[in-house]
């Protein structure tokens, strides 16, 4: 499966069981704690509906249980397009949006980054290394061991059957960012959570581990 989608919904497509995600960097401001007094507007840059509503829910539900005020920015945009670029007069258009509907403060996730990668997975594997079965036998001299077959030829048998399959997997590096609309420019940023989540293949469950980690980081 080759992913193509740099946005939240190829970030939550592809949880497996060995996936996990990891805290690259967090910062957060001392004024972190005034954030509870704010109206939060919680967005997932995505144009996949679907995937934006279950992640900003998700975000929305644990902001609310740490005792936050927060709303998902879905149900005040319907469309809303990751790739598009925003112009000065869109963003004073933003502002006073934001101002009427009382939000004061902004969660924002993004994918900076997919780092593809290929992978092989063996099935019908007859491979089989005795190791712990000739101990100590021929370890126990150098010059005897280091004639052995077995240690520089892999001591396997009936190989015949291996099958090997390869596929390209996919990581993806979220950041999301915590900014406070009521402080100058230059304070407004007041968290920041990088992370990395390693081939996501089931989107209810990355957006609850993802949330359940970034929260942690910035309460």
């Amino acid at each position: 499966m080759r992913f193509k989608y740099v946005c939240i919904v190829a970030l939550l497509a592809l949880f497996s069981s060995c996936s996990s995600i990891e805290i690259l960097n967090s910062w957060k401001s001392e004024s972190m704690s005034d954030m509870k007094s704010k109206n939060i507007l919680a967005i997932a840059r995505t144009n996949d509906n679907a995937a934006r509503r279950t992640f900003e829910n998700e975000l929305v539900e644990a902001l609310q249980s740490e005792g936050f005020k927060a709303s998902s920015s879905y149900k005040m945009f319907s469309i809303l397009d990751p790739k598009q670029k925003i112009s000065p007069e869109k963003a004073d258009s933003l502002k006073v949006m934001f101002r009427e509907k009382g939000y004061d403060a902004i969660v924002l996730t993004v994918v900076k980054e997919v780092q593809e990668f290929t992978k092989s997975v063996v099935s019908n594997d007859n491979d089989f290394y005795a190791g712990a079965y000739y101990y100590p036998r021929y370890y126990r001299g150098f010059y005897g061991y280091y004639n052995h077959p077995s240690s520089y030829i892999p001591y396997n048998y009936n190989s015949t059957n291996k099958e090997i399959t390869t596929y390209t997997s996919a990581n993806y590096v979220l950041e999301t960012v915590v900014y406070d609309l009521e402080k100058s420019k230059e304070e407004q940023l007041v968290g920041i959570v990088t992370s990395k989540i390693k081939e996501p293949d089931n989107i209810e469950k990355t957006s609850k581990s993802y949330v359940k980690k970034i929260i942690s980081r910035l309460k």
